[in-house]
């Protein structure tokens, strides 16, 4: 997937878009710029009228259709880079003291700075994952929802309340729906472990 222009957004306008786990997430309607004329926030109608913003470094593009990242990925990816940042500078100024470019006061208030900075960002990691917890059991909940109405479809088509026909429409639903969740489930779970192994790891 590749990120997209302001004038590319404009073909789009009406059209359908999709998170990237696959969900249905509603028509665009229009779009935001900043005081620079670059594109902000693209605004999409959910199913249920309800308009939602997505910021610009949360929209895609995959082959023709607009694809949206879900806000908790952005901040994992934000705090992850910005982590590896501060490990640079420090891993490039125990170079320069190596090489006897920079004095080793300089290097020990430069580092003091730097470590400072991490562990300030660590403090962001333990919020990033709590937030990316909270998210997973809400997932969990919906998963637990489904698998209930999967059994009471099940008993009602054994009964005889619910036609045949009918039933395969709701499991089709159903199914489709949890692997949504399975997705995302994955997703968030593989970036807990990420994060938490970082943190754990300066």
């Amino acid at each position: 997937m590749q990120s997209i222009s302001d004038m590319e957004i404009k073909h789009f306008l009406g059209k359908n878009t999709n998170d990237i786990y696959g969900r249905y997430l509603g028509p665009i309607v229009s779009i935001s710029k900043n005081s620079n004329d670059d594109l902000e926030f693209l605004h999409v109608d959910l199913k249920n009228g309800h308009l939602v913003k997505y910021s610009a470094e949360q929209i895609m593009m995959d082959q023709d259709k607009i694809v949206i990242i879900p806000t908790w990925r952005i901040k994992a990816e934000k705090i992850k880079k910005e982590m590896n940042q501060a490990q640079k500078r420090i891993y490039a100024l125990e170079e320069m003291l190596e090489k006897e470019e920079i004095s080793r006061d300089i290097y020990e208030g430069l580092k003091l700075n730097q470590s400072s900075a991490i562990n300030s960002l660590k403090g962001k990691y333990t919020e990033s994952i709590d937030h990316l917890k909270k998210r997973l059991n809400e997932l969990k909940i919906q998963i637990n929802d489904f698998s209930s109405f999967l059994v009471e479809m099940r008993a009602g088509k054994t009964n005889g309340k619910i036609q045949d026909d009918d039933y395969k429409k709701a499991l089709k639903s159903i199914e489709q729906n949890l692997n949504y969740l399975f997705f995302e489930k994955q997703d968030l779970e593989n970036y807990i472990v990420d994060l938490e192994s970082e943190k754990n790891k300066n």
